[in-house]
């Protein structure tokens, strides 16, 4: 500064002593409006300024020993003691604290695995630091003003039980990011179990509708892995513990107006012959080992020999207007978001639970191809609670004329489906007629066009992959051939022999249903076209466009005399106008076709062949 202002008098400056004074002063004003970290940079090292994860690695410790000193006189760093308020309660954080205090993480950055930014881990995986936004950062200040007494909790204890994944340190670094630091998970529950016990898989899972590629893997896992093979999860040691503790959390995010967060869920196996003689030792909670049951997060297996853990991830989202716009816009996926997430717990724990229907078909419908999901639908206990159907049949009636002789003779016409007793033949035409029709249990549904849920349950029957159903696409054929002709050669009495023609009417009629659309044709792959071998039959599978039905092409199937018994379905959901799945996965009503190659199509078969007999225009099939 004395150089400076002795400079400034030098004539060769051209500067005045005030001038410099002056000058000064806005230098100094510069130095204390520019961020004691932005100064910092500036002295580092030319190497430690191209590495951030070195200067988060030493701003971790210097915050943490701060933070300690905070709580120790609770006067001092007020603003670290305010963000860091709500896991700090209760000495809940210190032992972390503590540790990241005395150590030098030697931190790694392992890319952007979140829209918020980066994520570090140290040396030995055991923490995370990950980059938030200013509004994440602002949720997790808020959350510091629930206090034990006055919430959910009750009390420290309660806290205590909490499994919300801690965030014992959050803080603004060099880069004037906030960032928080967190132990990594599933290092911990391994630390915890040492070896006698291997991590077998871990899921990040949201309720529906959200989208949840974890959680139709979990599905999947519980429906046909060796997860299957065991007693359902809510009747695991633990259940009831642990849904108490998360119904607890989740309602205080609820109340905290806290959305999108997720059960973070790790799947173990025990690595000993007999687990349960090595269980009891770490699972007792009043030893100082840090245990697992019960409010602990983890559910125990009966027998022992597998454990699975539950916390909370991702709680940092704030339920404003934001979000509730997208809510709106995408089957409210955030409204109820706490009910929502323990009710998918609850569906974990019993896929055949009441209300559960969507979970347990989740992972096949989110595995199906675009052209397949409908199909794979009409084979789901969904479909079965949700849809209502009525039934209908392709028929070819005649027209014929009648004249009635008196003062003044006039004509009139009738519908019959025989005209061969009639004057006159008349002209043809194909009509879709109601039809009565036979369930699994002998009754039956009026033929009055009424839907019934129990059609929608017979098809869903006749269509699921646990009675062999699956998706053929153009192997259509190969199936409608073989069934034709093993009709034939078994039913004599009921033989129904087509020509060339009338079996590529049913194939063309088959195709132009599965791919007709207003605008071009759809589902080219025929994913939409299921084989059905318990009834023999082929269905496809379309939904119900505002505009127009597919009930024309069958008619038209049938006016080019496709001869094979044919039903055309009209589905539509019970309550409602759609079943949602995730935001991106809905479904409205929808149109089945059923053709049954082995099946003449009855009365207007053996009408047309009285008529006008087998018509070979070349060799039959």
């Amino acid at each position: 500064l004395h150089f400076f202002l002795l400079s400034a008098q030098m004539p060769w400056t051209g500067r005045s002593y005030y001038e410099g004074v002056t000058l000064v002063a806005l230098v100094s004003l510069l130095d204390l409006l520019v961020p004691a970290h932005c100064v910092r940079i500036l002295g580092e090292t030319h190497d430690e300024i191209n590495d951030p994860a070195r200067l988060l690695s030493a701003d971790v410790k210097r915050h943490a020993q701060l933070l300690l000193k905070g709580l120790e006189d609770q006067h001092s760093h007020k603003r670290i003691m305010r963000d860091n308020s709500f896991f700090t309660q209760c000495g809940r954080a210190d032992a972390q604290l503590r540790e990241l205090s005395d150590t030098n993480l030697e931190l790694h950055g392992i890319g952007k695995l979140a829209k918020s930014g980066d994520f570090f881990t140290s040396s030995k995986r055991r923490w995370l630091l990950k980059a938030i936004n200013s509004g994440e950062k602002t949720a997790l200040i808020n959350l510091g003003g629930v206090r034990p007494k006055n919430s959910a909790y009750k009390d420290c204890t309660g806290l205590r039980e909490s499994l919300l994944v801690q965030i014992p340190l959050i803080f603004d670094g060099p880069d004037g990011r906030p960032y928080i630091v967190m132990r990594n998970e599933t290092q911990r529950l391994m630390q915890i179990v040492s070896g006698s016990w291997k991590m077998h898989d871990s899921y990040d899972v949201k309720p529906l509708p959200n989208l949840s590629g974890d959680l139709a893997k979990l599905v999947c896992a519980l429906r046909s892995s060796w997860l299957s093979k065991l007693a359902p999860l809510s009747r695991w040691d633990g259940w009831s513990t642990v849904r108490s503790v998360l119904d607890r959390d989740f309602k205080i995010l609820e109340t905290n107006s806290k959305v999108d967060f997720s059960l973070f869920i790790h799947v173990l196996r025990c690595g000993l012959v007999t687990c349960r003689d090595w269980s009891p030792t770490l699972l007792d909670e009043s030893s100082t080992t840090e245990g697992l049951v019960g409010e602990l997060g983890c559910i125990m297996e009966p027998t022992g020999a597998v454990l699975v853990c539950f916390s909370i991830l991702d709680y940092l989202m704030e339920y404003g207007i934001g979000r509730k716009f997208e809510s709106a816009t995408k089957h409210d996926k955030f409204s109820n978001y706490g009910e929502k997430l323990l009710h998918a717990f609850d569906c974990l724990g019993g896929l055949d639970a009441e209300s559960c229907e969507g979970y347990y078909d989740y992972s096949n419908i989110l595995a199906a191809g675009e052209s397949e999901t409908k199909a794979v639908l009409m084979g789901t206990s969904t479909f079965q609670e949700s849809y209502e159907c009525t039934v209908e049949t392709p028929r070819i009636r005649y027209e014929v004329p009648q004249v009635y002789i008196s003062m003044t003779p006039f004509y009139s016409t009738k519908v019959v489906d025989d005209p061969s007793g009639e004057y006159r033949q008349g002209s043809s035409k194909t009509v879709m007629l109601n039809e009565e029709f036979q369930l699994d249990d002998g009754s039956f549904v009026a033929g009055n066009g009424q839907y019934d849920q129990g059609i929608a349950q017979w098809l869903q029957n006749k269509a699921s992959r646990e009675h062999g159903a699956y998706v053929v696409g153009h192997g259509y054929i190969d199936f409608l051939d073989s069934e034709y002709k093993e009709g034939n050669s078994n039913n004599r009495s009921n033989l129904h022999e087509l020509d060339e023609s009338e079996l590529q009417a049913c194939k063309d009629g088959i195709e132009e249903f599965s791919t007709n659309s207003w605008r071009s044709e759809r589902h080219t792959s025929l994913g939409n076209v299921v084989w059905a071998p318990k009834v023999k039959s082929i269905f496809v599978v379309r939904g119900k466009n505002k505009f127009y039905s597919n009930d024309k092409v069958v008619e038209r199937m049938r006016e080019n005399h496709c001869f094979m018994k044919t039903r055309f379905y009209r589905c539509q959901v019970m309550t409602g106008n759609r079943v949602i799945f995730d935001w991106k996965r809905t479904f409205g009503s929808i149109e089945v076709l059923q053709v049954v190659p082995s099946q003449s199509s009855g009365i207007d078969f053996e009408v047309d062949r009285k008529l006008h007999g087998f018509r070979r225009t070349s060799s039959a099939v």
